[in-house]
């Protein structure tokens, strides 16, 4: 998540649905998930080479982190009431 708050997009391996912000991050374009070292090349590559595709999945990683604002907050309250 940390890149993520920076405008960076974001790569992982193929085991991410038990993580709803990884699931998330795909939907918003911010992320991608990749099963090879050849596969991360290739997405990498594309992003160093496209800087519009580059600008525009992490302006998405951006935006999904602000939309996400307060979430701990949120928990230490609940954890609090318990």
């Amino acid at each position: 998540m940390e890149p993520a708050t920076y405008g960076i997009p974001l790569a992982f391996g193929p085991r991410y649905t038990k993580f709803r912000e990884a699931c998330q991050l795909i939907e918003y374009g911010a992320a991608r998930s990749v099963s090879s070292a050849e596969e991360f090349a290739a997405w990498f590559e594309s992003m160093l080479a496209d800087e519009s595709l580059r600008a525009k999945a992490g302006a998405a990683a951006k935006a999904y982190t602000q939309s996400n604002l307060g979430a701990t907050d949120l928990i230490l309250r609940a954890i609090v009431k318990e």
